[in-house]
């Protein structure tokens, strides 16, 4: 069976978290499922996700500004013992473009870079300058990255996150809570099918 990992999941519900969730229901069946959880606390549905053999991980140390040398290597450590075959980052901004070099580096084939946000929401003034000044880098990371599969929320996100890089290919799967429950569910069954084809 093989093995995803979702990112980006954090303790309070939000679309990163209500979206996993749903995608998590559609293919416990189907595949070996992890999360790497985006906080130290306890992440949002945590029983659900237990209940449903998924495992969480929780790896301290990686993130914020204080421990930006040392998370490449405990991510490269975790990516390698796992060998997950699919990981689906679900980002604020593209400043975890690190995390899809450190999967292609230890032999992660399909990678999923879903960007949520134009910048981190509720972070420090430094840090979204930083997410300012390091975007064309982290754009440049993505674009040597070919089996990195890019995913916007919606065409706003995709001109401020990307401009008009048109080497980067970007898909646009509208954000989450601007959907009415039937465009949710196609939503869903889409980003399963690209985890189907992927895989």
């Amino acid at each position: 069976m093989k093995k995803i990992l979702y990112t980006g999941v954090g303790h309070e519900i939000g679309g990163v978290e209500l979206l996993v969730k749903q995608i998590v229901a559609k293919n416990l069946k189907k595949y070996e499922i992890h999360i790497l959880a985006a906080t130290d606390q306890q992440v949002a549905f945590e029983k659900y996700f237990l209940d449903n053999d998924v495992r969480i991980h929780y790896l301290k140390n990686i993130f914020g500004l204080k421990s930006a040398l040392r998370r490449k290597f405990i991510l490269r450590n975790f990516f390698d013992s796992e060998q997950f075959d699919i990981i689906h980052i679900n980002a604020n901004s593209l400043n975890a473009s690190y995390m899809a070099k450190i999967a292609t580096n230890v032999g992660c084939k399909k990678i999923i870079y879903h960007v949520h946000n134009v910048e981190p929401s509720g972070q420090k003034f430094l840090i979204k300058l930083l997410t300012k000044l390091l975007m064309g880098f982290n754009r440049k990371r993505l674009r040597k990255l070919k089996q990195v599969k890019i995913i916007a929320v919606s065409g706003d996100v995709k001109e401020r996150v990307f401009g008009f890089c048109h080497t980067l290919k970007v898909s646009i799967y509208t954000n989450y809570f601007t959907l009415p429950a039937f465009k949710l569910l196609s939503l869903v069954t889409a980003l399963v099918l690209d985890i189907a084809y992927i895989a």
